[in-house]
């Protein structure tokens, strides 16, 4: 099985919102599913909690599919913890499964990797662990929509000034 940061870059501005999934694919007999997963929060925080896929909350009959056990998200040190599982008499799954969506928002400029930790599991319906491998992705944030990013400015000096400057002006005529 693989996971995967689903897209592979997702690109924001300051303040924007996107989400990315937290995929499994090639996955056979999948029954529950623990994922550690990183990023920067000086670049980007998560809103909310961790959408649970509908492989857990999708109804089986009249009762749940699965639960979510754990859904805990820390924008201060940069983590995510999120676990659920199939409940009996649901089948386990195989195929491809989004076992998550993340919704984040754009704090600074810059890059954030989102990084699935190896400590995260995927599980069969007896408890045994899965063989998975991981496709790590990215969260670019840029300057809001309406405003410059100054860092080239800074970092080239008085030309760089001078463009801006020319930027700025050519808006106004």
């Amino acid at each position: 099985a693989v996971v995967s940061v689903n897209p592979g870059t997702l690109s924001l501005g300051v303040g924007q919102t996107g989400s990315v999934a937290l995929k499994g694919d090639w996955v056979n007999g999948l029954y529950g599913a623990e994922m550690h997963v990183s990023f920067n929060p000086s670049v980007v925080q998560v809103v909310d909690n961790v959408a649970a896929g509908s492989v857990w909350t999708d109804l089986c009959g009249n009762e749940p599919c699965g639960y979510v056990m754990r859904n805990q998200v820390d924008n201060t040190a940069g983590w995510i913890h999120f676990v659920a599982t199939r409940v009996r008499p649901a089948e386990a799954l195989s195929g491809s499964v989004v076992v998550a969506t993340v919704q984040f928002r754009g704090v600074t400029p810059g890059t954030s990797s989102v990084t699935i930790d190896s400590s995260s599991l995927l599980s069969d319906v007896n408890s045994q662990p899965i063989p998975w491998a991981a496709v790590n992705g990215q969260v670019s944030v840029g300057a809001a929509p309406g405003q410059t990013d100054l860092s080239a400015v800074v970092s080239s000096g008085w030309g760089g000034l001078w463009q801006l400057l020319g930027r700025l002006l050519s808006t106004l005529v």
